[in-house]
């Protein structure tokens, strides 16, 4: 992470400092017929494109430990974490050294294989279809700061927005059981080792890392660039008059203590973190984020008493209720089929009772947030007069959604 900052701060300050130095350098190259060789006569409109391979940063045990969070009993066995991207763009080169583009990016399909098991196939899917690898494409604007290292190879740092959106299927023997879609905008950054083929021809080499909702992807391709209308070196003559030299001015860049991209001048909020996204007056832009939990926890006949298999996922819960403030809860409790219905109702609100007073006692959580809910025998996932029946139905069920107004990160 501190090394990624770094590069990005780079990127910013390299673009702002290199904006004056450009034009004074381009001044001096057209008033210079032995070294405006030197000096890249690409400059104007131009169109490109791009083709590399995209890798997401993740791997089955993080996708493990998504499923784990999301209270799936599943586990994944191939993960498809790459695939091929593209983008086509254009753009304006204003001199040897800063040019801006736009274009589209497509950073490829990614997948995943898993399996695992549950007592309600529906929720299952549910749950499931939000976890995978991401990946996006979409709109981008980029600004490139460049330098020239001889007089066809020179070094380029970009900065860009990337206006993405993924569009994701889980599937079972072909056939669709659930969808999701995200979006989002964020900042993205790279590098180029440019080569120029001729004067309206560039080939480059890239690097790119871009930082979606969750997960981070880089990005390596090959790529060229196409120059059109009237080339700067076929605007050069001999001079008449012995070359005039001036003194390159190079101003100093604005002060931007906080380092988000807001100079102090302008900036509402001096002092926002670097790692959240900041509006044109430099104070963190605020988004809701969804975060859930479900639990199933099984009883023996009779009995209200939470087995001491489930204390990990009670602590689990109690994480989740004190990490993100939950101020309500609702438990329900069932019962199987043998015995009174009014036996059973009480059975099915004391199993309920249960979760509250184990938060209470071992983690100091208000029991006031639980609201237990007793179903009796009503709600029977299995009819059958069977052990195995009985022990399905003999169970607690809960699911906390919670939507908060967090910071939005970069």
């Amino acid at each position: 992470m501190k090394n990624k900052t770094i590069f990005c701060r780079f990127s910013a300050l390299l673009a702002v400092v290199l904006l004056p130095v450009s034009y004074a350098s381009e001044q001096v190259c057209e008033n210079d017929e032995v070294n405006y060789k030197s000096c890249d006569n690409q400059v104007g409109w131009y169109l490109g494109g791009e083709i590399g391979n995209a890798t997401t940063d993740i791997d089955g045990a993080d996708l493990d430990n998504f499923y784990q969070q999301s209270g799936l009993s599943a586990n994944s066995i191939a993960v498809d974490d790459s695939d091929t991207a593209f983008s086509v763009f254009a753009g304006y080169q204003f001199s040897t050294h800063l040019a801006i583009e736009g274009g589209y990016i497509d950073l490829g399909e990614r997948s995943v294989s898993f399996t695992g098991e549950t007592t309600d196939l529906g929720a299952f899917y549910d749950n499931a279809e939000h976890v995978y690898p991401q990946s996006g494409a979409g709109l981008s604007l980029a600004v490139v700061g460049a330098w020239p290292i001889t007089e066809s190879l020179k070094v380029s740092a970009k900065l860009g927005y990337l206006d993405w959106e993924g569009d994701y299927l889980t599937t079972e023997q072909s056939n669709n059981v659930g969808r999701d879609s995200i979006s989002g905008g964020d900042i993205w950054i790279g590098g180029e080792l440019n080569y120029r083929a001729s004067d309206k021809f560039q080939l480059y080499l890239s690097a790119q890392r871009f930082e979606l909702a969750r997960d981070e992807t880089t990005n390596i391709a090959l790529g060229v660039r196409y120059y059109f209308g009237e080339q700067q070196g076929s605007k050069r003559k001999s001079p008449t008059k012995p070359p005039v030299f001036k003194k390159a001015v190079v101003s100093k860049p604005a002060l931007d203590s906080d380092n988000d991209g807001v100079i102090d001048v302008a900036d509402a909020c001096p002092k926002s973190n670097i790692t959240h996204r900041v509006d044109n007056k430099g104070c963190v832009v605020m988004a809701e984020q969804l975060f859930d939990f479900s639990l199933i926890i099984y009883f023996a006949n009779d009995s209200s008493e939470i087995p001491e298999q489930y204390q990990s996922k009670i602590d689990e819960l109690a994480d989740f209720i004190q990490k993100y403030k939950v101020k309500n809860l609702k438990v329900y409790g069932h019962t199987s089929a043998p015995g009174s219905s009014a036996y059973n109702q009480k059975l099915s609100e004391k199993r309920a009772l249960s979760v509250g007073e184990v938060l209470a006692q071992k983690f100091n959580i208000d029991a006031q947030i639980i609201e237990p809910i007793g179903k009796g025998e009503t709600e029977l996932i299995e009819q059958g007069n069977t052990e195995a029946a009985h022990q399905i139905n003999r169970r607690i069920e809960l699911n906390i959604t919670e939507r908060l107004l967090l910071p939005s990160k970069k």
